[in-house]
């Protein structure tokens, strides 16, 4: 009972593997173009709501960190 229990799970591991792997290609229905503006809305209410730091430098090292 072990061991079929041990290779169900064993099975179970590679299936979800698998499926974290294959992303997500198929899932969304937006274009590119719709995908940039909801970024571009969602941007613009996030610096309504928090306040940005001027300095350039920082923005230059979060401009690294999300491309």
């Amino acid at each position: 009972m072990a061991a079929k229990r041990r290779t169900g799970l064993y099975w179970l591991i590679l299936a979800l593997i698998a499926v974290a792997l294959s992303g997500c290609r198929g899932g969304t229905t937006w274009s590119k173009k719709e995908e940039v503006r909801i970024g571009q809305e969602i941007a613009a209410e996030v610096e309504k709501t928090y306040k940005l730091d001027p300095d350039p430098e920082v923005q230059r090292r979060v401009q690294l960190i999300g491309q």
